[in-house]
């Protein structure tokens, strides 16, 4: 592989995950580089899903009792035993 894209390769996060399994296999612990492009993935694709999540979805999922959604399929009330 050329060099420009193993240097590139390093900063994805499955080259980042790689990197730091193997040094931490040589060394003993990972230096901080490939934590920090994990974390910085993490980071920015963490935020991405939380600002396109408008939160409707969270609120039609509103935990109800399972009795009331099991009276709505049925189309009746369900009484206690």
């Amino acid at each position: 592989m050329p060099g420009v894209l193993q240097g590139i390769s390093n900063y994805t996060p499955l080259g980042a995950a790689v990197g730091a399994i193997q040094d931490s296999m040589l060394q003993g612990f990972p230096p901080a580089a490939p934590l920090l492009v994990l974390a910085a993935y993490a980071l920015v694709f963490g935020f991405l899903a939380r600002a396109s999540s408008d939160g409707s979805s969270a609120q039609q999922h509103q935990r109800r009792p399972v009795a009331s959604v099991v009276a709505d399929r049925s189309g009746g009330s369900r009484s206690a035993r």
